[in-house]
């Protein structure tokens, strides 16, 4: 399970989160004549866009999402344009950099290809370059980087209809170049946006930050922060390569990245037996599903504790694993992606009685069909694969309760897909 997805995760918590009210900026800091420079500083950075050849912008992106306990990551993301069609978005995510979202288009047709190991999907959306934003899951991952502003034919309207004030900080040099530091409040109670853009001969988008404070559906209080730096080449040569993507063997096609990624594969796996997948536990036992077959209701639940809200954050979901436990349900915590030292850091301090198994390599969540963490998969006496449920939300909890006592009452959930 790769960072990018985790990305993903986040942003359907940000979703239901709620943000907190903004505080007031303090009138006598905001300058009369921001808004009409940050309207000249856009129309200069747009026109430049539109009147060289060829670009290339490169962006270092970190974010934090923190509260409780705290989760963070990096992009770097590298878009190519030819103008006046073609282009081509590149991803990169998390501490190995590994390229896992690529997105081509020559005006009338793009293509995004996600690669996750083994496995890839891909999405053709119709149109230019701004369609880009249409696509649920690529609108996520450029969320704050500042490419989700400059893909925008709308920007100077948009932004302004957004802000509820424009400040002008004053004059900075970033990588060598004179740049306004611009910040705007977004409307209603939104986050704080800075922007920094270049004011001498380049004026382009050299670094953009964000930072909110949003209280999630569980009550805990997340402060994000995020930041993003900028580097351009304009009139560069761009080859093939740069503007094209490869389409991986046996990659899924879908209409819709974001959906796929939530929903996984896991449902497809409903009838069907329970693939045989052996790990170990966190303390090195041997660990497979046989010894439960024709015996006991077993919940696998898919996490890490990069995931936000992971397993030994949830109180509800302990009590409710606990109380179904003494019910006769067993249950098991996969975690997905992560070695056996940051795991039993992560539950040094936390009560945490249910058994640990270890999914480093990612075999049993692809084996599973998961994509999205948390995941919870029951499975039936008989060894069947009964439901699967993506997130924690107290809707998602009380189907996953429903679903386990009506396989402890004996109940099918699902029949069994026969095998031709």
């Amino acid at each position: 399970m790769n960072r990018i997805q985790v990305s993903l995760l986040l942003n359907i918590v940000l979703a239901t989160a709620v943000p907190l009210q903004a505080e007031s900026p303090d009138d006598s800091k905001v300058n009369g004549n921001a808004v009409p420079l940050l309207d000249g500083l856009l129309r200069r950075m747009q026109g430049l866009q539109d009147s060289v050849s060829t670009y290339r912008v490169k962006v270092q992106q970190k974010w934090t999402l923190s509260g409780e306990s705290e989760s963070s990551g990096s992009h770097q993301l590298v878009f190519s344009m030819s103008n006046p069609n073609r282009f081509r978005l590149s991803v990169a995510s998390g501490q190995d950099q590994a390229t896992n979202l690529v997105c081509a288009g020559n005006g009338t047709e793009t293509r995004c290809v996600l690669t996750n190991g083994a496995q890839s999907c891909y999405a053709d959306l119709p149109g230019n370059r701004e369609n880009l934003l249409s696509d649920a899951y690529v609108s996520n991952t450029l969320r704050y980087s500042g490419l989700d502003l400059l893909l925008r034919h709308d920007l100077r309207p948009f932004l302004m209809s957004s802000a509820e004030s424009v400040e002008l900080i004053g004059e900075e040099t970033l990588a060598g170049e004179r740049s306004q530091h611009m910040r705007i409040r977004l409307a209603p109670d939104e986050g704080v946006l800075d922007l920094w853009i270049g004011s001498g001969e380049r004026p382009l988008l050299l670094k953009i930050a964000f930072k909110q404070s949003l209280v999630a559906p569980s009550g805990e209080m997340h402060k994000l922060t995020s930041n993003a730096d900028l580097s351009w080449d304009l009139n560069p040569e761009l080859g093939e390569a740069e503007l094209t993507t490869v389409l991986p063997t046996n990659a899924t096609k879908t209409l819709d990245i974001y959906s796929y990624l939530v929903d996984g594969r896991a449902r497809e796996l409903l009838g069907q037996a329970s693939p045989p997948v052996a790990l170990q536990t966190l303390d090195g036992q041997a660990w497979s599903l046989d010894k439960h077959r024709g015996k006991d209701v077993v919940a696998l639940v898919f996490w890490a504790s990069f995931a936000i809200p992971s397993i030994p954050q949830t109180e509800e979901v302990q009590r409710i694993m606990n109380r179904l436990e003494s019910e006769g349900v067993v249950f098991y915590l996969v975690n997905v992606g992560e070695k056996a030292g940051q795991v039993k850091e992560f539950v040094a301090s936390r009560n945490f009685t249910h058994t640990i198994v270890m999914d480093t390599e990612s075999m049993a969540a692809k084996a599973f069909g998961v994509t999205s963490l948390p995941t919870t998969i029951a499975i039936g006496r008989d060894g069947f694969i009964q439901s699967a449920h993506v997130g924690h939300t107290s809707q998602v909890v009380a189907r996953i309760e429903e679903d386990l006592q009506r396989l402890l009452a004996g109940e099918t959930l699902v029949e069994r897909q026969v095998e031709n």
